[in-house]
């Protein structure tokens, strides 16, 4: 999610363990070794390219709706949805683009062109 790639780098908490952690323990200057290396696993599996948002994923609900009117209504939804995030990022770029002319820092943390999806169960 948007809000994941601007502030959930949980990466760079992971580089001194001394530094910070995700567990507070009263005495411990430090956060338990067991939290240490949950949150190391967390940091291995997460950052794992995923698949962007983006992309095409008309195939999962033709391959997965049996139904052919229902089908048919989810895949209009879908690239309904889509139309409005491509017109989202184009909005955003020309945004940036206007902050750079500006001499400003460009914000895309919250473009779907650049967003991954995430996957659940």
């Amino acid at each position: 999610t948007g809000i994941h790639e601007h502030v959930g780098h949980i990466a760079d908490y992971q580089i001194f363990p001394n530094l910070t952690g995700s567990k507070i323990v009263e005495g411990m200057l430090r956060e338990p070794t067991q939290s240490y290396a949950l949150n190391a696993s967390l940091t291995a599996s997460t950052g794992i390219k995923q698949p962007m948002l983006l992309d095409d994923w008309i195939f999962l609900l033709e391959k997965n709706i049996p139904n052919e009117n229902i089908r048919n209504q989810a895949v209009a939804n879908y690239k309904e949805f889509k139309r409005s995030l491509v017109e989202m990022s184009q909005n955003i770029e020309e945004r940036s683009s206007q902050r750079r002319k500006a001499g400003l820092y460009e914000f895309v943390n919250f473009n779907p062109r650049y967003l991954e999806t995430a996957v659940s169960k």
